[in-house]
């Protein structure tokens, strides 16, 4: 491959992919059974020329690849009022990959809508929360990979044996235990336990244990969402829920945790308390769906804003896959969201896309990952709380001060 004889693109994947490994130090290559693309969005010129130089190079993935959440919804950015200058090479990059062969998913939750690699497979994936639940709930095996080395890896269709494709590096080192006090009925529970395990691990491999054996996986997706944003969090083993961590022992492979952090019901309200820039007043905006909101949760939205009206300033968004949307819509779930007066974008979240004007000041959210990114990314205030408090704050159009 790297003489060239599988073509250009692949000699020069294995060129990126074999410095990769001297730095790393990685003893061999392994095969990789699948990717997942987050080196897809519009970021400036240099990501449109990467892409048009693999075109150039006739480059084509090896293995089953689908791509992450876009910059901009494919059917309808140009009605939401996105500028040309941003939305037209956001497509340019979307067609380079997917005539390389890539999957049009375009959704940050590629687990959700059917590409779930088995336990112990090894594959290349990108983006923070997917690379996290395919170590942690699947039980598959990927380090992080960043632009570009996930489209790299796919082309290849084989990555350096480092990182948590390495045994030993998946060894659970700080254990958090559930304190007794903390109220597990909490529909906020997921996010506030990965946020506040987020801040609190370091570099380390986190252990939880104390979690509710019959966490569902949207519960679950929510709590690594959360613990990939407040902190470099990969690998979590939950006791009982990771196939690699059906005890402690286990997920610490024998060995005794390097410390224990108790997870009580007061960390948990200063996680919320971090997740908010604001407590009360005037909301313009609910934004959810990050990850990808999967039909459990429209399910669930559907339920709460049955029978009522939003504010006639809000705007509730909510973002996931064209799959997801297909089968709520089979389902009816859509029609008392849009009743309601919400709205339904995909491909796209609204920290990739701008789908938010800039008179909307304050938005919120059950998502930890957007109240993590909104201040920084967006430059705007944010408050965190369940779903069922966003349904409300969007039918008031404000947010009472939360004490909890």
């Amino acid at each position: 491959m790297r003489r060239g004889e599988r073509g250009p693109a692949v000699q020069f994947a294995l060129e990126v992919l074999v410095r990769m490994a001297e730095l790393t130090d990685a003893p061999r290559f392994v095969p990789i059974v699948s990717a997942h693309v987050d080196g897809c969005l519009y970021e400036g010129d240099a990501v449109v020329d990467f892409v048009d130089h693999l075109t150039a190079l006739g480059a084509q993935v090896a293995v089953p690849t689908t791509l992450n959440a876009i910059s901009v919804e494919l059917s309808g950015w140009r009605a939401q009022g996105v500028p040309a200058a941003f939305g037209d090479p956001a497509e340019r990059i979307v067609a380079g990959y997917l005539g390389m062969g890539a999957r049009p998913s375009f959704s940050c939750a590629p687990y959700a809508i059917g590409h779930t690699p088995a336990f112990g497979q090894h594959v290349a994936w990108g983006e923070s929360n997917a690379i996290a639940y395919a170590n942690s709930v699947l039980g598959a095996r990927t380090d992080r990979y960043g632009d570009f080395l996930d489209i790299l890896a796919a082309i290849a269709g084989r990555v350096p044996e480092q990182g948590l494709h390495r045994t030993e590096r998946r060894r659970g080192e700080l254990l958090f235990v559930l304190g007794d006090d903390v109220d597990v009925s909490d529909p906020a529970l997921y996010p506030l336990v990965g946020y506040a395990m987020g801040l609190l691990t370091g570099g380390a491999v986190p252990v939880v244990e104390g979690l509710p054996p019959d966490a569902r996986p949207d519960d679950l997706k929510a709590l690594l969402a959360a613990a990939a944003s407040s902190g470099a969090v990969a690998l979590a083993h939950l006791v009982g829920l990771t196939p690699e961590a059906p005890d402690v022992s286990t997920a610490c492979q024998g060995r005794r945790p390097d410390s224990v952090i108790s997870l009580t019901a007061a960390r948990l309200r200063e996680a919320r308390r971090a997740l908010s820039t604001r407590s009360d007043g005037r909301v313009d905006a609910v934004a959810l769906g990050s990850p990808h909101f999967s039909v459990g949760e429209f399910r669930e939205l559907a339920s709460l804003v049955r029978g009522r009206r939003m504010a006639p300033h809000m705007r509730l968004v909510v973002t996931t896959s064209q799959f997801m949307r297909d089968r709520a819509q089979e389902e009816g779930l859509l029609e008392p969201l849009r009743a309601f007066g919400g709205e339904v974008i995909t491909d796209t979240c609204i920290l990739l896309s701008p789908l938010l004007a800039n008179s909307v000041r304050t938005v919120m959210t059950n998502s930890g990952k957007y109240a993590h990114y909104i201040p920084s990314l967006l430059q705007k205030d944010v408050v965190f709380g369940s779903l069922a408090e966003c349904v409300a704050a969007a039918e008031s159009g404000s947010v009472l001060e939360q004490t909890s």
